[in-house]
């Protein structure tokens, strides 16, 4: 199955927590959709949890479903867009003195491109499926 819905495992050495925010595109401009979101980023996927005392399932994206990774300003927003194989993307906004370090991470594990043609095809509406859902975190 493509993202899964979970509860998301307690952070190791190897987990790095982040606090993001997703950004969306209304007719006016961007904004910061609330409430904030807790990132882990894992050697393997990226765990987004929504903060709150009963929050829904964390949404995880395996790495290798990540095409690209890359800082962009979006508006008044220093964004980091994240590219997912089938097309479709999303922003997140991360606290200035560690969206390099955000970036390093999600592309620590993503796969060099002469490994992608041996990776299945991933459908593209499971991607938009997973890309709804972490918007309505």
């Amino acid at each position: 199955m493509f993202g899964t819905f979970s509860n998301p495992r307690p952070a190791t050495a190897q987990q790095k927590k982040y606090d993001v925010q997703l950004l969306r595109q209304l007719s006016s401009g961007w904004v910061a959709k609330l409430p904030m979101l807790n990132a882990t980023v894992t050697r393997t996927e990226l765990i987004l949890q929504p903060y709150g005392f009963n929050p829904p399932p964390a949404a995880r994206i395996p790495g290798t479903y990540i095409r690209r990774v890359s800082s962009e300003p979006v508006d008044v927003f220093p964004a980091i867009c994240i590219e997912m194989r089938g097309g479709s993307s999303f922003f997140l906004m991360v606290n200035w003195d560690q969206e390099e370090e955000f970036v390093n991470a999600l592309r620590s594990f993503q796969v060099p491109s002469k490994l992608i043609q041996w990776l299945p095809q991933l459908p593209s509406i499971y991607v938009r499926r997973l890309i709804r859902q972490i918007m309505t975190l």
